[in-house]
């Protein structure tokens, strides 16, 4: 059995990423539109002066406490008229294979994401008020300096607070790959380099239209626009050259060929290509018993 070489190369712009895309951003501008309608109807038909009446009732006069609950009832009337739009969000990552969260998770991320948002929300409202009840001539000076170092410090504190929120951060627990990759010296701590605490400049290696690109550009422009982006957008081609058959039985960790990585005729780098698990020799039964299970796991796939 000889060895043959297979050539893929990573497309710049497949057309199931375009439409991705182009959903995702109606998605960003009909939440957008449902948002300034809510708070266009609010105002136009009084009804935000009810919510400021039954805050105030509620809050016994308090001013501070009123303020809390007119940003939780709005928030709650916005967050409800949305929920449809964030559904149709959780079920595309799963249509295009980008998720596999389940429901129970994503409305526990849902639950926390409003919560955190309605406190953020509820800090920003009693700081603006408070400012303009104390310096009613300047307070939209005044204002911007506050914000200004509210934003900067949010910056800092958000991947300490608020990511282990939502995020598992936890060291590598295969031992099998740590092992592997201590061998290739990637943890060597002569090729560790310092991040910088406010870095100037981040390049992202992805297509241009691609969602991590369009999800790193948004995150960066909310949260610190002083950065400049650069996009690394020229493709790459990886090269498995294996066997093109293989006799069984397979050992887990078994090498059974490498990965190549070129940049144009340049080759970047190269991997093993190892078995992931042992794989026997099957039997008869083996055999009949691997398609009945591959016929019932499509024909559930078809239903579900």
């Amino acid at each position: 059995m000889g060895a043959a070489s297979i050539t893929t190369t990573i497309p710049v712009d497949s057309p199931q990423t375009r439409r991705y895309n182009r959903i995702r951003r109606w998605l960003g501008i009909a939440d957008f539109i449902l948002g300034a309608v809510v708070l266009v109807v609010l105002l136009a038909t009084g009804w935000s002066g009810t919510l400021r009446d039954i805050a105030l009732g509620d809050a016994a006069q308090n001013y501070v406490l009123a303020v809390f609950l007119y940003v939780l009832m709005l928030m709650t009337i916005t967050k409800l008229l949305g929920l449809g739009l964030d559904y149709y969000g959780f079920r595309l990552e799963h249509r295009f294979q980008l998720s596999n969260q389940r429901l129970r998770a994503w409305l526990w991320d849902e639950a926390k994401g409003f919560l955190v948002g309605l406190v953020l929300a509820a800090i920003v409202a009693e700081l603006l008020y408070f400012i303009m009840r104390q310096a009613p001539q300047h307070w939209w000076l005044i204002a911007w300096v506050v914000f200004l170092g509210l934003f900067v410090l949010m910056a800092q504190l958000a991947p300490l607070v608020l990511f282990p929120i939502f995020y598992k951060f936890e060291p590598l627990q295969n031992e099998e790959l740590k092992a592997r990759l201590s061998a290739e010296g990637l943890f060597d701590a002569a090729r560790k380099r310092a991040l910088p605490p406010r870095p100037t400049v981040v390049a992202v290696v992805s297509s241009p239209s691609g969602a991590v690109w369009h999800d790193v550009t948004n995150v960066l422009r909310r949260r610190w626009p002083l950065v400049r982006v650069v996009l690394v957008g020229r493709p790459l081609i990886e090269r498995v050259v294996a066997r093109t058959r293989t006799t069984l039985p397979v050992r887990r960790g078994q090498r059974l060929g490498e990965v190549r990585v070129y940049d144009g005729g340049r080759l970047l780098g190269t991997r093993p290509l190892v078995a992931a698990r042992s794989v026997a020799r099957p039997g008869l039964g083996g055999r009949v018993s691997w398609y009945a299970r591959r016929t019932v796991h499509e024909l559930w796939s078809w239903v579900s």
